[in-house]
């Protein structure tokens, strides 16, 4: 499937069975490589050209790094990249501004377990307000077409700009400190289910609920109203049009040992169904117009 490599290439993807590799060294274009591969296999030194290994980003799995950076080839890459959200953090996981500033490549990296996707001219960190902001907005339809696609499809890298994490199967929330300035707003998407938007005058904090049965991931993005209409790009590029993510929390909801009120309180206990519930087991129910995690 290699006999005709066009020079122009710019993303090589190397499965996780691909047992050898062909000579890219007329395809000096290459931006991106991605790897599944978790024990990947030495490759000839000259199967990459110089540049390429220079310049180009190579995404392999989270916890193979260390082995790409020490075998034969592929160590000679100066830009390895872990490529996996990992659910698996004790805790909660949040945005941990130490880890960037404001030389950070955010264009299809991964920082504090957040793949951002934010090309300079889409958005970029502000170090002196401590946020990044996203001057780009991504439609209705883009969102529709990236759900369930690997981060690192073409599709999704040219089309999607925003933030992306993974939630933990299970109840939870998500904290967010934000703000949106001009047409601006604020995005959440849960997977598949519809986005939530919001319109935050000034810097505000917004908790979002979840209540999912798999890891799933979550998408922080910006769009504007439909009214703006085709204008909306150009409009999201001016200084008083944007989206500013200050800080990003997520986690399982804490636990709570009595969702009962005094004995001679009247309670109501519904499930997210609408169902009502005499007896509630673990889960993420409405009590008395509240929601409440039960453990």
């Amino acid at each position: 499937m290699w006999s005709m490599i066009p020079e122009s290439l710019e993303s090589v993807s190397i499965g996780e069975n691909m047992m050898q590799l062909p000579s890219f060294q007329s395809c000096g274009k290459i931006k991106r490589i991605v790897s599944y591969q978790q024990e990947p296999y030495a490759i000839a030194a000259d199967c990459f050209t110089d540049d390429v290994k220079e310049n180009a980003k190579l995404y392999v799995p989270n916890h193979s790094r260390t082995l790409y950076k020490n075998i034969d080839g592929w160590k000679d890459f100066k830009h390895i990249v872990s490529k996996d959200l990992d659910t698996k953090v004790e805790g909660d996981s949040e945005f941990k501004k130490d880890d960037i500033d404001e030389n950070t490549d955010f264009n299809g990296n991964i920082f504090s377990n957040i793949f951002f996707n934010i090309p300079t001219e889409s958005g970029e960190y502000d170090s002196a307000e401590g946020c990044i902001i996203l001057k780009k907005t991504t439609t209705d339809e883009q969102v529709k077409n990236i759900s369930g696609l690997d981060l690192f499809d073409e599709y999704l890298l040219n089309n999607f700009t925003g933030m992306i994490f993974m939630v933990d199967a299970g109840s939870g929330a998500i904290e967010l400190e934000a703000e949106t300035t001009g047409e601006m707003m604020l995005n959440v998407k849960i997977g598949k289910e519809e986005p939530i938007t919001k319109k935050l005058n000034g810097k505000s904090k917004e908790t979002i609920e979840y209540d999912v049965t798999e890891p799933t991931l979550v998408y922080i993005y910006a769009n504007m109203p439909q009214a703006v209409g085709t204008q909306g790009m150009r409009r999201a590029n001016s200084q008083d049009c944007a989206l500013k993510i200050y800080n990003i929390k997520w986690g399982k909801a804490t636990g709570i040992s009595n969702i009962y009120n005094a004995a001679d309180s009247e309670v109501t206990i519904y499930n997210l169904k609408g169902q009502h519930v005499k007896v509630p087991g673990k889960g993420l129910y409405i009590v008395n117009g509240k929601k409440v995690v039960v453990k």
